[in-house]
């Protein structure tokens, strides 16, 4: 064998080491939100989110922001030619793997907190909330109209309230 055949094995030995090391350590990391359930977890629609943003250190006021957003907390639970559902008005063209969450404000919450971490929540509020409404081209108006609402909260809260905590209609 002569010299430069050696040294091709040998780089390509290198070559498939490098990959293998490539792939154990560089894999994309995805971030799982369990729903911790408080026992005590009131019934209430609003409570619900409120308990998920609470039991994953979110301000409880940025996902009710963002719920106001997408569908007045819950009034309009369709939205985008009827792709979008539920209270947080997740996309199910895009996402059809959280068909089974619509409906249940505390797992679409848990959902969308899951999204909100993993688009960088923590080191970059307003560009995950960017994110979290087009992820593969930040959208900062919708991040605006989220703060907008979230200067309006009490106003959406308000009928929540007058009606014990159900669903307005």
């Amino acid at each position: 064998m002569s010299m430069k055949s050696r040294v091709v094995k040998i780089l390509i030995a290198i070559a498939v080491i490098a990959a293998a090391i490539g792939i154990l350590f560089c894999t994309t990391r995805t971030v799982a939100i369990e729903i911790r359930k408080d026992p005590a977890t009131p019934q209430s629609p609003i409570d619900k989110i409120r308990t998920v943003a609470r039991l994953n250190n979110i301000p409880e006021e940025d996902l009710l922001a963002i719920s106001a957003q997408e569908s007045s907390l819950g009034k309009a639970k369709v939205g985008d030619s009827g792709c979008s559902r539920g209270w947080f008005h997740i996309n199910l063209c895009a996402n059809p793997e959280a068909k089974d969450l619509i409906g249940d404000p505390e797992q679409e919450a848990a959902w969308v907190v899951n999204r909100l971490i993993r688009y960088g929540y923590r080191t970059d509020r307003k560009l995950a909330i960017a994110r979290y409404n087009s992820p593969a081209k930040p959208n900062f108006a919708y991040a605006e109209l989220v703060e907008k609402r979230l200067k309006e909260l009490d106003l959406f809260l308000a009928p929540y309230e007058a009606s014990g905590g159900q669903t307005p209609r």
